[in-house]
């Protein structure tokens, strides 16, 4: 288990990010990682959630209060309330049970301007965590579970976005956390909801 800023810096340190780690003290790095490195963690969290690596998601429009369900991407044009799901109803058992590990819930909300995003990944450890809302010294969603691939994905997101080659052991750890995540969430499509054209 790792706070995200542990996550952040051992991802900057497997894109060769951290050049300037030298010249800088340990809490002069934790400071700017905290500030402008949460920042690139929250948008890959939600490029995460919202391209699919934690699964599916099933498009809903809001027009009136709802609770949301696992693996959802709730727009809300009309200011209502969207409730996230403390435990959710198994499509196959039709029993009650918590959110499964990694599932996702994103709310547009269209009624402001410009529009927010919000995005709650459920952790079996910590419950729903609010990405846009983490701070540096708090749990990374899925590290307990997942620490290594998430540390591997970011890093490669960061070295993309700062334009630095990618080296051969990262691409392949990459391409072993995708295989890893796609095979624990790739089939999240629910029972019996099929439509028929």
């Amino acid at each position: 288990m790792s706070t995200c800023l542990e996550v952040l810096k051992s991802a900057y340190r497997r894109a060769n990010l951290l050049a300037m780690a030298s010249t800088v003290s340990g809490t002069e790095l934790d400071s700017i990682l905290s500030s402008v490195g949460m920042e690139r963690l929250q948008g890959f969290y939600n490029k995460l959630a919202l391209n699919g690596g934690l699964g599916r998601l099933e498009e809903y429009y809001a027009n009136a209060n709802y609770e949301a369900e696992e693996n959802q991407q709730v727009f809300n044009s009309g200011g209502d309330t969207i409730t996230i799901p403390d435990t959710v109803v198994d499509d196959s058992t039709g029993l009650t049970r918590a959110p499964r590990h990694g599932a996702v819930v994103v709310v547009i909300n269209g009624a402001v301007d410009p529009f927010t995003v919000e995005t709650n990944i459920y952790d079996s450890h910590s419950g729903w965590l609010e990405i846009s809302a983490l701070a540096a010294a708090d749990y990374a969603p899925l590290s307990r579970t997942h620490d290594e691939h998430l540390k591997n994905l970011l890093a490669e997101y960061l070295a993309a976005e700062d334009g630095t080659p990618v080296t051969d052991l990262l691409r392949r750890d990459v391409a072993k956390a995708n295989l890893a995540l796609a095979s624990m969430y790739g089939n999240t499509r629910k029972n019996g909801k099929f439509v028929y054209y």
